[in-house]
């Protein structure tokens, strides 16, 4: 773990702690007698609960949450041969061929208008 991965979730933890005293500011203000709800204390609700998602985010991932991605490997199963090529035999093979022949009548037919 480097340094700046260890600054970024204690980032995510001091963003849960201001959530927490956000939901103790709204706690506080809901004491009085029954009323309203006023903008402030909605805005403390999203605070709470955007502040809340940010520090889980930076505690689990840390670094990786804004770091540089590594590069894709392009082959999505390099372990894996063509599906294509291991079927040599069976009805897909004749449809294949079959395919290819009318692609190729095809390709050689000279198009005419209509």
């Amino acid at each position: 773990m480097t340094r700046r991965d260890l600054a970024m979730r204690l980032a995510g933890v001091a963003t849960i702690g201001a959530a927490w005293g956000a939901c103790l500011w709204l706690r506080g203000s809901m004491l009085g007698p029954p009323h309203d709800p006023t903008m402030l204390e909605f805005l403390l609700v999203l605070a709470s609960f955007v502040l809340t998602l940010v520090g889980g985010l930076l505690i689990l991932n840390g670094e990786k949450l804004i770091g540089p991605r590594p590069p894709r490997d392009v082959t999505p199963f390099p372990e894996r041969t063509n599906h294509w090529d291991r079927q040599s035999a069976g009805p897909l093979a004749d449809d294949r061929a079959m395919l290819a022949d009318i692609l190729a009548r095809r390709a050689t037919r000279p198009k005419t208008r209509r």
